[in-house]
């Protein structure tokens, strides 16, 4: 069986009626994963590609476990996207370099006809040149220690960069919009061109406006409350939050930043998944302050206890 006589590339559906049998038989690789990225399926295709046996990937988190080089807003990003939203349809191009000789592939990217599992297609496009690890651990080896230095020069990629979406405060944004905020008035003076996809208003309709009109307080009363509070002197003030959206009133998921007297709001749509569990109501700056200010190993191992028994409860 040929590809051609199997399936229709661009309408993967078609490989719900292909018994496994039939997929491993393929010349493209197949994997079926369920909406927090665990493989239901591992073709032998892929398995030959990866190198990596079948048995060893089944059950595992595709994204966190087998290929971590896909958790980027290019390939995690856009599962995640899809899954949240109930809309899974994408193909782009991506290289695999995980424990593996880099190669270029086209990912195709759709939901199956079975509620609540997914179709990753890979299509081999060719062999790449293995990268130059010494290179990247000069840059980085004395900026770091020994082993940050050696881990990340293993993930360094050169010819990657200029696809590498700009980001800020050091956080990757798989999808969502975002707003700048002045901290006195708290009117919104930039923002994002997407914003009518995720609050239902445009930029024009934003900019200059209170941000009141693109978070109502009456469904996010804690971020207001966090807005309002002195972070100089609060013992805690959390960084995560929950809103609704102004006109359909969908839930959101809203990050607070404190940038250059500026507030930062990456929104996305509120959605749970395994691999991207958010530390929500936890105020990373608020505990860098009080372990800043502890002067004995004792008292600043309770403050990290305190933190941590308190994300537990």
């Amino acid at each position: 069986m040929n590809l051609e006589d199997a399936i229709d590339i661009h309408d993967p559906r078609r490989l719900d009626h292909l018994t496994e049998a039939e997929l491993d038989h393929l010349p493209v690789g197949t994997i079926r994963v369920d909406a927090e990225g665990r493989i239901l399926f591992y073709s032998r295709a892929q398995s030959v590609l990866s190198q990596r046996e079948v048995e060893t990937v089944l059950g595992r988190n595709f994204f966190s476990e087998v290929a971590p080089c896909t958790v980027v807003p290019e390939f995690y990003g856009r599962f995640r996207r899809g899954v949240l939203t109930g809309h899974l349809e994408t193909t782009f191009e991506f290289i695999f370099d995980f424990q593996m000789a880099p190669v270029r592939v086209r990912i195709t990217m759709r939901a199956a006809e079975r509620a609540g599992e997914f179709w990753i297609i890979v299509q081999p496009q060719d062999r790449l040149s293995p990268r130059n690890e010494q290179t990247a651990y000069d840059l980085i080896a004395g900026k770091f220690c020994e082993h940050i230095a050696a881990v990340s020069a293993a993930s360094f990629d050169f010819s990657q960069c200029d696809l590498e979406p700009i980001s800020t405060c050091g956080m990757i944004q798989p999808f969502g919009c975002l707003l700048v905020v002045d901290p006195v008035s708290q009117h919104i003076q930039a923002c994002s061109a997407n914003t009518e996809m995720y609050l239902g208003l445009t930029p024009e309709l934003l900019l200059d406006a209170p941000l009141e009109q693109a978070l109502p307080s009456a469904h996010a009363t804690a971020l207001y409350a966090a807005l309002a509070a002195d972070v100089a002197t609060a013992h805690f003030v959390p960084s995560f939050f929950l809103a609704r959206a102004p006109l359909d009133a969908h839930a959101l998921s809203v990050r607070l930043h404190r940038w250059h007297e500026r507030l930062l709001l990456e929104i996305e749509p509120y959605g749970e998944m395994e691999h991207d569990v958010r530390m929500r109501g936890f105020d990373i700056e608020s505990f860098q302050r009080r372990l800043r200010a502890s002067d004995e190993i004792k008292r600043v191992c309770q403050e990290a206890v305190d933190v941590l028994m308190c994300r537990r409860s």
